[in-house]
C-alpha cells in the first residue's frame, strides 16, 4: 500500500489511529508510561503532555504549566499534520507552523 492520498476516505488516518491503539495497548500491558524514558531513562520533550492537557480540560492552568506548557501547541501540530490532506491550500503554512512549534518545544525542553 502506498502512502499517498487514496480514493477511500480516511484510509491513512484509520491506519495511524490503529497503529496508535496497538502501541498504546502494548505500553499499557507492560506498564510503560513513556517509551523514550523507558529506553533511555531521560525524559522526552513530550513527557507529561497528556497530564497537562487533562489539567487544562479540568481548568487547572497552574498544573498545566507545571507539567508541560508546550502540550497544547504540540497537540495542535499533531492534529493539523494528521489531517493536512484536507487543507491542501494551507499545506505550506501548516508545515511552517509545525516546524516553528517543534523548534520552540526543543528550546523549552
Amino acid at each position: 500500500m502506498s502512502w499517498h492520498v487514496s480514493k477511500k476516505p480516511f484510509a491513512y488516518e484509520i491506519i495511524l489511529i490503529l497503529l496508535f491503539v496497538v502501541i498504546y495497548s502494548i505500553c499499557r500491558i507492560f506498564n510503560i508510561t513513556c517509551l523514550i524514558y523507558a529506553v533511555t531513562k531521560i525524559p522526552c520533550p513530550t513527557c507529561y503532555m497528556g497530564r497537562a492537557i487533562c489539567s487544562v480540560l479540568k481548568g487547572n492552568f497552574q498544573q498545566y504549566v507545571a507539567y508541560n506548557m508546550m502540550a497544547i501547541p504540540v497537540a495542535s501540530v499533531f492534529i493539523l499534520e494528521l489531517f493536512n490532506v484536507y487543507f491542501r491550500k494551507y499545506k505550506n503554512i501548516i508545515h511552517g507552523y509545525s516546524i516553528i512549534i517543534l523548534i520552540f518545544n526543543m528550546i523549552y525542553y
